[in-house]
């Protein structure tokens, strides 16, 4: 049996654009109407927007604002927020909420079984392969 590479090409393309994710709710389990678009962990968006945090730490680090362990967990949820790429059905207070790495940032930290499900899912990489269908 051979294995036509090129099927791969969609599986790259896919992991940088990203696979919908419908979320859970994190109390009941039951599906609700948001959805999120999620990159693969190893896409380039997520790679490039860690190290430019990191390239944050670490001036601050040369500046003589020494970081902690404070940073590392900055670092993880900074990597997790880079993951979504957009999302629909998220509101604040009846408003639009904006998909930026800051609210993402915001969510995941108040809501963390919603960033494990973002995790979960950016890293099943038949999720992003869309040629198993």
């Amino acid at each position: 049996m051979s294995f036509d590479i090129s099927s791969l090409d969609e599986y790259s393309r896919s992991k940088e654009t990203g696979a919908e994710l419908r979320l859970n709710h994190p109390a009941t389990g039951e599906p609700t109407d948001i959805v999120v678009i999620v990159a693969h962990h190893e896409s380039k968006r997520v790679r490039d927007a860690v190290l430019a945090h990191a390239d944050r730490v670490l001036a601050e680090q040369r500046k003589g604002r020494s970081k902690n362990a404070r940073a590392i967990y900055d670092t993880s949820l900074y990597q997790d927020a880079a993951l979504v790429v957009s999302w629909d059905g998220i509101t604040a207070a009846g408003e639009p909420y904006p998909c930026t790495i800051e609210n993402v940032s915001r969510l995941f930290s108040q809501h963390p079984e919603l960033r494990q499900q973002v995790r979960e899912f950016a890293s099943d990489n038949a999720a992003f392969f869309r040629g198993a269908d």
